[in-house]
């Protein structure tokens, strides 16, 4: 990837941080980044391109906090708890960010390459947990895929739920995240 587009997207971030994904326009992005729009339109195509880019980057980014949550040495159940904590602490940790990945539907209707690879690299992170709690029999042989997406979509309706409910985050948030993450852990335990 070259610097120049890099450096597009970190200006399309920092917008979407500050602003929200509303306030992303081509002609404001050239503005931050302080180059023209040309060069903005030599690397994405029209506000669609870029926002599916910047989508698929904070998705590589989720699929890094997730990998990075995880300690292989640990039991599958301790590693799906550290898993399932860091997916909802980047939810709470920019809920711009988050709502670009999972809440814009003009995006999901129409995806590029680029964003299904990077939302599916998250995505598989749980898959190939899951997969090692077959193999080892602490987790419940049934389909993959199904298991797999009860779980991400438990997290993401918890996440938003709590995200809609901001005004109410105090210290039942983290005892909430637990007893979701202990139940989903139950739902799939042998």
């Amino acid at each position: 990837m070259s610097k120049l587009r890099n450096h597009l997207l970190q200006a399309a971030r920092d917008i979407v941080e500050s602003s929200g994904v509303q306030a992303i326009s081509m002609r404001g992005l050239g503005e931050v980044a302080n180059v023209s729009r040309g060069a903005a339109y030599r690397h994405f195509s029209d506000k669609h391109d870029l926002l599916c880019a910047l989508a698929a980057s904070v998705g590589n980014e989720l699929s890094l906090v997730l990998a990075s949550s995880v300690n292989s040495n640990d039991s599958v159940k301790r590693q799906f708890q550290q898993m399932a904590k860091a997916y909802i602490t980047f939810s709470f940790q920019s809920e711009e960010r988050y709502a670009l990945i999972f809440n814009s539907p003009d995006l999901h209707r129409n995806p590029t390459e680029e964003l299904r690879q990077g939302l599916n690299e998250a995505f598989q992170r749980l898959v190939e947990l899951i997969e090692i709690g077959h193999a080892d029999n602490s987790i419940v042989n049934e389909s993959i895929e199904h298991q797999a997406n009860f779980v991400w979509s438990s997290l993401h309706g918890f996440c938003t739920l709590m995200l809609g409910r901001k005004e109410q985050y105090d210290v039942h948030t983290a005892d909430q995240a637990d007893f979701v993450i202990n139940k989903l852990w139950r739902s799939l335990a042998r």
